[in-house]
């Protein structure tokens, strides 16, 4: 499952590479790799999310004008985040899944661009920049975020359910008792 959930984080990188920003949204577009880690935490369920985030991670650095590493501390954050949700009961429900993407997607920015700002800028904090059409960026793709999960989820479902990929640990419910 890992080996898949990294081509598949390659694969999104090209389509992300080739996906245009929306006009209509303030130049935002969906940024999809905030749903390959929370798709991939509440797949996997356990810290070896964390060997996915770092591979995909530094490909996205390494193809964007960030730093390398700064992608792999946000997908960590964001995983981080997932995974304290992931045994919930809740977390295999939609609606809890697209509140966590929503959610997660927005961490995800903030945290990317804050070390960016930080990259750019140093500790000089006055001469960050925080405009308001920033945060209407991240707002934006988060939503969309949070609309392409429907479609994407499903899909990136297909090979793990023709494979018959399952966790195979034992903590696929909650245990309570023993």
């Amino acid at each position: 499952m890992i080996v898949y959930l990294i081509v598949l984080g390659w694969c999104i990188l090209l389509a992300q590479m080739t996906l245009p920003p929306l006009t209509f949204l303030v130049g935002s577009g969906p940024n999809l790799l905030p749903l390959l880690i929370v798709y991939g935490t509440l797949k996997l369920r356990n810290a070896t999310i964390f060997i996915v985030t770092l591979v995909v991670g530094w490909s996205f650095d390494l193809l964007s004008l960030n730093k390398l590493g700064i992608s792999v501390i946000s997908a960590s954050v964001l995983a981080s985040l997932v995974l304290t949700q992931a045994r919930s009961r809740a977390a295999r429900g939609s609606i809890f899944q697209m509140i966590l993407v929503l959610v997660g997607s927005f961490l995800y920015f903030t945290i990317d661009y804050t070390l960016y700002c930080f990259q750019v800028h140093g500790v000089q904090f006055w001469n960050w920049s925080w405009p308001a059409q920033m945060w209407t960026k991240f707002a934006f793709s988060s939503i969309l975020n949070a609309v392409v999960m429907m479609i994407l989820f499903p899909l990136f479902n297909i090979v793990p359910l023709l494979r018959n990929w399952e966790p195979t640990h034992r903590d696929l419910s909650l245990h309570v008792g023993r």
